[in-house]
């Protein structure tokens, strides 16, 4: 996250999980940096036997690359 500082955890409980098992998932976020959160979320969903079949943002600020990603704008550097 471009506001919060020190290490963060992403946690999927089982009620969800089965929920995803077997299906697409789309991710959104309204600012990419680093892509960590995403990186992050998508081995979640990948752990959980979903597959994230596109990421989307509004904002895309750093070099995060992914064939599945589509965003809106990039600010030049």
């Amino acid at each position: 996250s471009i506001t919060s500082f020190g290490e963060q955890t992403l946690v999927l409980n089982g009620i969800d999980a089965e929920r995803i098992k077997g299906k697409r998932v789309l991710i959104t976020e309204d600012v990419i940096a680093t892509g960590g959160s995403v990186r992050a979320a998508c081995k979640l969903i990948e752990k959980a036997g979903g597959e994230v079949t596109v990421i989307a943002s509004v904002l895309l600020k750093g070099d995060f690359d992914d064939p599945r990603l589509v965003y809106y704008h990039q600010p030049p550097i």
